[in-house]
């Protein structure tokens, strides 16, 4: 059964060059997500990267505690950009539109 949900990707901040990668993408570009088995942080922690395997952030720490456990299932879950927020206040983030098979 598919199941289609939207979240947002967190962390940005600490990436460098989140500024730049993130006012590249546009609504409907596809991203990738990665495991992070080894986060010393959150043992379920998703990577979000843009197509040229750059890291933009991370999938929320509640989000990834339900979709890890589908992600090393074998479940199959495309990630795509609904939406950049922050264009006003030069404070970009990123809406995800998540669809889990």
């Amino acid at each position: 059964m598919e199941t289609t949900f939207y979240s947002k990707i967190v962390g940005t901040t600490f990436i460098k060059n989140s500024h730049e990668l993130l006012s590249n993408l546009k609504t409907g570009d596809k991203l990738i997500l990665k495991r992070d088995k080894n986060n010393i942080y959150d043992p379920n922690a998703i990577i979000v990267l843009n197509t040229n395997n750059q890291k933009i952030g991370f999938i929320p720490k509640q989000t990834a505690a339900s979709l890890a456990k589908d992600i090393d299932s074998g479940k199959k879950c495309e990630c795509y950009v609904n939406e950049i927020t922050g264009w006003q206040y030069n404070n970009l983030g990123c809406n995800i539109k998540l669809t889990l098979n």
